[in-house]
Parts: structure tokens; sequence; C-alpha cells
């Protein structure tokens, strides 16, 4: 090959550099290709737009506004609307919204905009009408006005949790009247006095009803955790009359609420409300939420409430203040009030609520945060419980101080004479209701309550579970992680010396104590009051906080144990706080499990109306983090009222809209259930029936007769009686085929009838149609939102028999010989047979909104308010082919469920709860009986399990020492640290459709192990762990042949994910060049050959992002870095890309030659000519600089260069 060329200035070759240009102004092309920008008229004519538009010239410092991309799932009529206002401030020239406008676009809607042909777009108007009309399916329908009137308020529904839902509904119906919206509102309440005084005072207009809902729902706040309910029919008496006070306001506070105009910033949904300008320059940092110091201010008496403001139509009416009595904000976000708690600490009236350490003195910018890192002190008395305590800043500083106080009550005490005891009936001396305990106060208590009060409040801003109250102590204790947890400075803490005692004597030193608001009970009975809290560090403590007699008599609170609830006086009546009987008990429980007091609880309890009370709040567990699935609640509906015991069960926490679709649906199709076998007509000959396909050459067999018990004799007759009844079986005369019956009894000491078809089977082919991948049914199942799960009644004898085979099926009784016109259990090919029917019958849905093992089916929706749509069209498929539900195993509507084995849900893929407790109750193994059932059981964990095969093979060594198995010291321990993994299994990841993923390798002496993981939000989450125990031959492997096992091995294994996905497998050994370079080893060749079928890249293992993966590589095993070295060094020439190169020259002219040899060996030869007078070395020095540009396009990186000059 020749080439001319000549070096310009720079460099670079001329040719080269043409090519480059050529193939830079290509993909310059095709960029305004995709996004229809003009920016060369070579390709106006691949543009959609016509040529006035297409040479439209944007305005001069133009910008590009920055607008949202467009996603399929989004309204396109909402894009263009925003599209449009946005661009209105920068031009409303139809050419440039033209050419903008596709820059907007997501990859779908670009794909799209890319096929459109030339010329077609004439104007923006044309443009957005063809987006429209191209993802019309994702318009959002405005909601007609009947839509209102099936909102419901539901049982223990909040009136301002119903107000912000209905609120949002309104808004999405346009033309809606007054009179309609008031009466859809009020038919919807459930009967109470604001439910009577909207009919009896029906108001006039939609804000009018707003603002008396808004009172009611002050005083009936949504209910918090500890076993409240919402009390519809009661209003309290919150809603002052403020007309006299507003005569009465001085012009100075008129002056001091102008900083904030009507809070309407923030109701306009101004984004910048944050960012407001008050009275003063500098704010002091508050140590409490702005809603509860309101209730201090108004319990002291120094609330001074502003105007009352004209109603603003825009007002966001989901959100409400107290300070203002009025919608548009929320309390916590008012900026008066802001202001309001500024004054009245600047006063020296809230010096509680500023932060300690204020070096401003209260005049800090409370938008600065302190940069400081909070120290971790060291932990004292790890083992040390707190169980009653003694100490305290309430017991007196000092040994002197606390006799003092002793001496002072004795000496009143012999003064004291109690003659009677007379119960008032009226307020007492603080004017407040009695309070009293009463039989129903224990409803819902165990029968023997000897637990602890354990509750929920409010301390600081969060509300916090796991909360004892203990009569016995004499200091309100915090735990140091919940302090930290509130994002409180530990240097904020004041000394405090006095040890804490507890029983027996034992000593817990504190880090300091600090002043915090706690809010308790139910609105409008809450009270909030300021806590002076020991803070502690101790390790396993099983509560979070623990309040003491302090609390108790600042809150003058009464308990009562039995009842497992503390009642207290409030200005609105006497509020209670109810304990959690089951939260007390494994908080109990875990201080006794371990041998020094403390275990790790498993369960990570979360209040669920705590939860939707405030999305802040939180339950610390100081020993656990792992969550775990609980059985998902459901109720109970009636399909027919005639017949009101055929029921089925639906998911309990639906929206009530969803809940009545689906029970709706589903009494419209009740016919789809069967109750007994007589419901149960079978599917079709004609769709399908069951062939045995018995090789003739096999000779039938009659199996000899076998006696059974009385018992059994009548489980046998009476269930032949049933299948006669029902006409899944027959009578028949002199069969070839006779098998005997086998009796099993079931878990409800039942008996099963089965048939023993081992010779019939043995006779039969088998049938190789497949069977769906139960991993990727349920990775396809997981990250839904609701699920229905399905299972037919009796399903295999729903498909009919082949009937020249009936005969075949015959089986022996005391009553006679009768034979199967259904597919009975126990058939060589029945599950094949089933999985082929259900494939023909659900094939438009499989993989899209079901899916279907044999008889286990599964309707799935990406949102609930499809469900109903998503099971109508299933519901449609059973209908037409005849097939039966069992209503007894069918649940509808449900976020999560066991599928396959598998507990699935929208975050992901968890262990079945039921074989972990299975394993939990199991002892160890004491025969190979025990160990097979227990390696059995741990096959179906696999998956969820990292480096099973390690962990696993003391067990594996003692089924191979055959009978009488010996269980040593390693078993037990590899037994009982399995059992603590599984416990605290993790939670796998479902990976996104052409989403990278991410490999670990491990080896050991023993094993090979792997996990897959994906990247969510900068974490690391698992999707899959293997494991394969090494061959004798493979356990000779070098090192890095084990880690190029490990990774071959999880291929094979995930082969599913690495065909559909991008692998990054992150690795310190060279397997990149092991597997580049595979002549060394036949078998590394193998290996290469059939990894080069996936997308795999190899790089060096950085920073673990999550725990579980971390987990994993804790004991990791590198390869022998020697080792390594050794066999890069061996290799290391024949990795290397060699270039040599000679020039020479004469009077005629000059030229040289290039010879590169890559690392498989290949030559590439070149020689080249040059027009200009050189000598010898410039010559060569020309082909060295040619050389090392071809090397770069071909990739090479490391070149070895041969030249003499």
């Amino acid at each position: 090959m020749t080439i001319k060329s000549k070096l310009d200035p720079a460099g670079e070759p001329t040719g080269q550099r043409d090519v480059t240009l050529q193939e830079l102004s290509r993909k310059v092309s095709a960029m305004a290709r995709r996004y229809g920008r003009n920016v060369s008229s070579d390709d106006e004519s691949d543009s959609p737009f016509i040529e006035t538009i297409a040479r439209t010239q944007f305005p001069d410092r133009f910008r590009m506004p920055t607008i949202e991309q467009y996603k399929e799932n989004r309204d396109p009529k909402e894009h263009v609307r925003r599209f449009r206002n946005i661009m209105a401030q920068y031009s409303s020239n139809d050419g440039l919204l033209c050419l903008t406008f596709p820059q907007t676009f997501g990859d779908l809607a670009s794909r799209w905009f890319g096929r459109l042909p030339p010329g077609t777009i004439s104007s923006f108007s044309n443009l957005s009408k063809a987006f429209i009309r191209q993802f019309m399916g994702s318009v959002q329908r405005r909601k007609s006005l009947a839509h209102l009137s099936n909102l419901k308020q539901e049982h223990n529904e909040s009136i301002k949790k119903y107000l912000a839902r209905f609120g949002k509904e309104v808004a999405q119906i346009e033309d809606a009247s007054d009179v309609a919206v008031i009466a859809a509102f009020t038919n919807g309440l459930q009967s109470g006095r604001l439910s009577f005084d909207l009919r009896r005072d029906r108001p006039k207009t939609y804000e009018e009803m707003m603002e008396i809902a808004g009172d009611y729902a002050l005083a009936e706040e949504e209910e918090v955790a500890q076993g409240g309910s919402y009390v519809h029919g009661h209003k309290p008496n919150l809603k002052t009359d403020h007309k006299d006070d507003k005569k009465m306001q001085s012009r100075d506070r008129q002056k001091d609420e102008k900083g904030q105009k009507g809070y309407s910033r923030e109701s306009r949904g101004n984004t910048r409300a944050n960012k407001f300008r008050g009275r003063y320059n500098h704010y002091t940092p508050l140590n409490g939420d702005q809603e509860e110091i309101l209730s201090v201010v108004e319990d002291k008496g120094l609330a001074k409430y502003p105007r009352q403001q004209s109603a603003n139509a825009r007002r966001d009416t989901t959100k409400y203040c107290r300070f203002h009595k009025d919608h548009g904000h929320e309390t916590s976000k008012c900026f008066q009030l802001r202001d309001h708690i500024e004054s009245l600490i600047r006063d020296g009236h809230l010096k509680d609520f500023a932060l300690k350490g204020d070096k401003h003195g209260g005049r800090q910018d409370s938008r600065q945060g302190n940069g400081q890192e909070r120290k971790s002190p060291r932990r004292n008395s790890p083992n040390a419980a707190i169980n009653t305590i003694f100490g305290g800043p309430h017991t007196g500083r000092s040994n002197r101080e606390r006799m003092s106080e002793v001496r002072e009550v004795m000496y009143e005490g012999r003064s004291m004479e109690v003659n009677s005891v007379q119960r008032n009936p009226k307020k007492g001396r603080e004017g407040h209701d009695p309070i009293t305990f009463i039989a129903e106060d224990s409803d819902g208590i165990d029968a023997k309550p000897n637990d602890a009060i354990v509750v929920g409040v409010r301390i600081a801003h969060r509300d916090v579970l796991r909360v004892m109250i203990d009569n016995g102590s004499s200091a309100d204790i915090l735990s140091a992680r919940v302090y930290d947890e509130l994002q409180l400075d530990r240097k904020d803490l004041e000394p405090f010396h006095v040890p804490l005692k507890g029983f027996g004597g034992a000593e817990v030193r504190s880090l300091g104590t600090v002043k915090l608001p706690v809010r308790f009970g139910t609105a409008p009975c809450r009270r909030t009051i300021l806590l002076d809290f020991v803070v502690v560090d101790i390790h396993n403590w099983p509560y979070n906080a623990l309040l003491g007699r302090p609390f108790l008599n600042k809150a003058r609170a009464i308990t009562s144990t039995h009842a497992l609830k503390i009642k207290f006086p409030t200005e609105f009546g006497v509020g209670e706080l109810k304990g959690s009987q089951e939260m007390a008990r494994r908080a109990n429980l875990s201080i006794f499990k371990d041998k020094t007091g403390m275990e790790t609880l498993n369960i990570f309890e979360v209040d669920t109306e705590m939860q939707e009370d405030n999305p802040e709040n939180f339950e610390l567990d100081p020993r656990d983090k792992t969550s775990r699935e609980k059985e998902e609640p459901t109720e109970s509906i009636i399909l027919d009222e005639a017949e009101p015991d055929k029921t089925v069960k639906i998911g309990a926490r639906l929206t009530e809209q969803v809940k009545k679709d689906v029970t709706n649906l589903l009494k419209e199709y009740r016919g789809i259930f069967a109750w007994c076998h007589e419901d149960m007509p079978g599917i079709d000959r004609s769709t399908i029936s069951h062939n045995l396909a018995v090789n003739e050459k096999c000779k039938p067999v009659v199996q000899k007769r076998r006696s059974f018990n009385p018992e059994r004799s009548a489980a046998i007759k009476e269930e032949v009686s049933k299948l006669l009844a029902a006409g899944s079986i027959r009578e028949v005369k002199y069969p070839e085929w006779v098998a005997n019956v086998v009796l099993v009894k079931k878990k409800n000491n039942q008996w099963r009838m089965c048939v023993d078809f081992t010779d019939l089977n043995k006779a039969c082919p088998k049938d190789s149609f497949p069977l769906p991948r139960i991993d990727q049914l349920v990775d396809a199942t997981a990250g839904h939102e609701t699920l229905s799960f399905m299972d037919a009644y009796s399903g295999y004898n729903q498909i009919k028999m082949h009937r020249p085979d009936e005969e075949k099926t015959a089986f022996t009784t005391d009553q006679g010989l009768y034979c199967y016109t259904v597919m009975p259990f126990g058939l060589k090919n029945a599950g094949a047979t089933y999985q082929r029917l259900v494939n023909k019958m659900f094939a438009r849905q499989i993989g899209r909104n079901m899916e279907v093992y044999v008889d286990d089916m599964l309707t799935k929706s990406v949102t609930a308010d499809r469900h109903a749509d998503d099971l109508r069209e299933t519901f449609d498929v059973l209908v037409k082919y005849g097939m039966k539900l069992n209503p007894a195993k069918c649940v509808f509507g449900v976020p999560s469920g066991r599928f396959l084995g598998y507990q699935v849900h929208q975050r992901g893929i968890e262990v079945n709860p039921e074989k972990i407790q299975a394993l939990a109750r199991m002892v160890s193994p004491k025969t190979l009986k025990d160990v097979q059932k227990l390696t059995g059981c741990l096959a179906s964990l696999s998956r969820f399990i990292a480096k099973s095969t390690d962990r696993c093979l003391p067990f594996f060594k003692a089924l191979k020492k055959g009978k009488g198995i010996e269980w040593n010291e390693d078993g037990e321990k590899a037994f009982q640290a399995l059992k603590e993994y599984l416990g605290r299994a993790p939670l796998l990841s479902k990976p996104e459709t052409a989403e990278t993923l991410y490999m670990y390798l491990s080896v050991s002496k023993a094993a090979t192990s792997s996990v897959l993981v994906r990247q969510e939000d900068g974490t690391q989450k698992p999707v899959y762990y293997t494991s394969k125990a090494l061959l004798p031959a493979e356990t000779r492997y070098s090192p890095a042949e084990k880690m190029a096992l490990a990774l071959i091995t999880a291929a094979r294994k995930l082969r599913p994910y690495f065909q559909a996905h991008r692998i990054r497998v992150y690795t310190n050994c060279p397997l990149k060049l092991i597997l580049q370079k595979p002549e060394v080893s036949g078998r590394l060749t193998k290996w290469a050959i059939e990894l080069s079928e996936f997308d795999v890249e190899y790089l060096p293992r950085t920073a673990i992002k999550a725990q579980a993966v971390a987990d994993f590589v804790a004991e990791f095993t590198e390869p022998n870095i020697e080792v390594a070295r050794m066999m890069v060094e061996q290799n290391k020439k024949i990795f290397k890309w060699q270039l040599r190169v000679d020039g020479s020259s004469n009077t005629h002219g000059s030229g040289a030659g290039i010879v590169l040899t890559t690392p498989e060996g290949n030559s590439i030869e070149c020689a080249l000519r040059f027009d200009f007078k050189a000598t010898n070395n410039q010559a060569e020095y020309e082909a060295l600089i040619a050389g090392l540009k071809i090397s770069t396009i071909l990739g090479a990186d490391e070149v070895e260069i041969f030249s003499d000059s």
C-alpha cells in the first residue's frame, strides 16, 4: 500500500484531517435531523420543516431556556402548554418555536420526530397537533362533576385529609358550580357535627364552605399513632371569635404584620417564598417546630393573632395555618408567626426555645447552619440496662440536697392524717375535668397485661416511637442516637455529672442535659411541654426515650398499667395516650435474648398512623435497621347479598375509589369463582385435552391391590362419591392399566386421595414444553404498585382427558374400578399441558399485566388506578375459556404477596417469611436426613445468600460422610450463623430495562461466588447472589483462573441478565488481559469465546456503596498478587503492539516503511513516499509519526517501537 502524505504545519496528514472533518459533518447532520435543528443547508431536504421554517434565524444572544424533557407517560397537552408559557417570555416567532420545541423531547419523542417525512411541518400549530396526536394515549382526561359524588370520607379519615383529597379532585373538574361542589362535599362527609352544620346552614360559596371545614379540621386533626380514632361527630370549641379583638389591636401590631402580606406568596406557589425578608435581619435558631411553639404561646396567653384578610380564590386549600386561622400555607412555614416568635424570644418569654450556643445572642440568621461536626462520645457501660432509674436534675445535685428533701417530707408527714377520701364529681382545683378509667379503656388489651406503657410522642420536630412511660424513674431519658437524629449539636448539652442508677445499683453516666419540647396526645386534646432530658448513650437499649416522674408531674398525667394508657388534663378536656402492647413485648423480649442482656431485634416496626401524620416521623431501633414485610391486611367482601357466605378477599389498603371499582368488578364477574366441583364445567376439549401418548411397546401394568384400614377406606369412599357426583371419574370395565390409590394426610388432619401412576408415567414420553423461569417471573412482578393473586379451582381437573386415554388412568378401590375423565394430579406431563393452556389463554397479557406459572396466576398493575381495568381483561379471558378460580386462595388488590416462593412488592423481592420461620424453628441436624432437609431448604434461598457455598460447606461435608453423621462444632456455628444472616436477608432489587449492572467476584479455597448489583440514587442494591462449589480438579486452578471461573459461572447462571444488560465487572485481578490472550490455557480459550457474546466491561474495584455488597466482599480472597504479576510479566511481550519503522532517501526523493504487529500476531505493512526532500533520519521520523497515528486509530494501548535512528 502506498500513501502519499505530507504533514501539515499542525502535524496531521491533510488526507486524514479531511476524513475527520467529513465524519464530524456527518455526525452534526445526524443531530440536526434528530432534533429538527437547521444547521447546514445541505440537510434541509431531510428536515420535516418547510423551507421557510428551516431557514429561521435565531435572535442574537438567544439561549434555550431550561424546559423539562417530555417523557412518554406525561400529558402531551400539558407539555405543549408549559412550553408555550415559557417561550412567551422570549419570542412568539413561529419558526423559532418549531426549531426549539423538538429540543424538549425525550428519547421516544425524538425517535418519532426523526421519522417525520420531510417538508410536512408548516407551523408550530401543525407540529403541536401532530405531537399531541402521537401521544394521545397519555392525555389526562378531565373528570366530570359526577366523579365528585363518588368521593366519600373514609371511616377513620380526618377532615383535614378529606379536605385535601377533595380539593385535589375539584381542581381537575372544569366549570363546576359552587352549589354542586358544596352538595358533593356534604354528601361525602361522615355523619357528625360538620355534616349537620353544613346541611343546616348551607354555605353560599365554595370558599365559605372550605373556611368552615377548615375550622373543624383544626379541631379534629389527623389522628396519631397508638390506637386513637377520628371522632367525626365531635367539634371542640376551638373556633374563637376575634371580631372584638380585631378592634382592640394596636397600630404597632399592625405595623409589625406588614412584613408578610397575607402569606399569599406561598399560596401562589412562589418557589422563592422560603427566602422571605421579615421584620428582623437575623433570626434566633429554634430547637422546635413553629406549630409546637405556638401551642406553648397560646398556653401562656401571649398569642397575638393577625388580622383576617380577604379570601383569595387561588389559595391552597390543602394547607392550613393555625396562626392566621385560614388556608393558604402551613403553620410551620408562616412568616408572621416566625416574626411573632422572634419578638417573644427577644422579650425574654421564649428563651427555652432558642437553640443553645447562639453566639449572636438570638440574632444569628436562621438560614445559616452550624458547619461544625458533632463529636461522637465514647460509650459508657455498654451492658447496663435502664429499668428503674434514679437520678437526674430533679433529684438534686448532691447527697445533701437529697437528704434535705427527705427530712422535709418526713416532717410534713407527721402532721398529715388521712381521715376520709371523697370523690368530687366537679372539676378539680386546677380547673380540669376529673380523670377516670373505665372498663372500655382496656379494650384490645391482652387478658394478662403485665407490659410496660410504650407510646409515641413528638420530641422537638420529629415523631419518636418506642418511648416508655416509667412511674419509677426520677428522670426523663433520651437516647443519644435520637438526639443525633434530631440534628442537634452535642456541644449544646449542659454538663450533668450525677450518674443515673438502675436496679441493683448499676450506674450509667450521662452525656448531659437538654431542654426540648414534647408534644403528646390527639388534637384537640393535645399538649406541648418543655422537659429536661438526660441524654445517655447505651448500647442496645430497646427504647428511644423514657418519660419518668418529671414528665408525669408536669403534664399532671395519670397512668393505668392495666389499660396501658395515660390520661392528662387539657384545655379542651381529658387527653389520653395509648400504649402499644406489641411494641412493649418486642422490646421486653429483646432484653432477655442475649447473654449480655441485650440483643438486636430483627423487626423494624413502623406505626402506620403516625407515618401518615408526618412524613418526617421515625422510629429508631438503636440495634436494627432491617425491615421485614408483614402480612398484607385484607378484608372480605360479599359477592352476592343472597348468599352472604360467598366472599373473596381484597386489599384493605386500597383507596376508596379503587376499592369500589374492584368490588363492583368482582360482583359483576362472580361467576368465575367455583365453590364446589359442581361449579366447575371444565375447559372445552376443542381448546385442549391431555394426551398420554403411551409407548405401544410398553406392556400394561395392573398393580397389586392394596388394603386399607377402616378410617382410610371411609375417606376413599367419600372422595370417590364426590368425584362421581362432579363427573371427574366414571366407572370402567376391563382396563389394561390399573393403579392403586394413595392417601396423604393434610395439615387439617383430613385425607387427600392420590393415584400411584408410577408405572403409567414410565410408559409416557417426556413433554419438553418449556416452563417459565421462576426468577424471570419474579423479576417481572416486582416493582408494581398493585397485585392480584389467583389460583384455579382444582386447576388440573379443569382440563379433560383425551377420550381414548381415559381408561389408562384406571384405579381400584373397594367400590370398584374407576378412571378419570379429567386430567388428574400425578401424571407425568400434567404441568406441561396446563402451562400450554394458560400460555394460549393469556398470550396477550403475559409480560404486560399478567404472569402465569402453571396454575399460579397473577395480575399486576404499575399504578393502582389501572388495576380494575387489568383485572377486567383477565376476567374476560377466564369467562371465554370457562376456567374457574378458587375464592379461598385468591386475593385482589394488595401491594405485596407471595408468588412462587418469594415475597414480591413494589420495592423489590424479599425472602418468603414462612421459609425463614421454618428454618428458625429447625433444630440442629442429627441424622443424614436432617442434613438433606436443611440443604433442601437452603437451595430455594440461595438467591438471597451471599457466598452460600462457603456458608454451607460444613453441611456438604457432613453429607459425604454417609450414615451416622457426627454434627461437629463447625457445623453448629455455620448453622447458627446462617439463621442470623437469613433473619436480616437483603432486599433484592429489580433491574430496569437496558440498565447497566455491576458484578463483584469472590474466590475461596472451596468455592467461587458473585453478586450482581444495580445502582440507584448513588446506592448499590443487590440483584442476585450466585455461588458454586469447586470440583477437585478446579481447586488446583491458579487464582486468576478461579476468578475467570467465577465470572463464567455467573454468566451461565445469570444468562438472561447478561443478555439484556451491559455488565461491568469490578475486580483487581487482570481478567481482561487473561481473557484477551487465552492461548496459555485451553479452558480460558473456551471461556473467552463463551463470554464474547455478552457486553462485559472490566474495571478496577472502587468504593463499595451498599452494606449488602460490603458483606459480600468482606471476606473476599483476591488472587495472589505475585502470581498475577508473574502471569502479566510472562505475557508482557505478547500483549504489546510492536511498531517497526525505517526510512531512506536518494537523489530522486525519500520514503519510509512501517510494519505494525498486533498482539494476536497479525501484521500491517505500509509504505510511504514523500514529495519532499528528506534525510534518512527525517524520513524515519515521518514514518514513526505516521505509525503512531495508525496505532492510535486501531486502539493500541501500549506500543513497543523498533527503530535504528
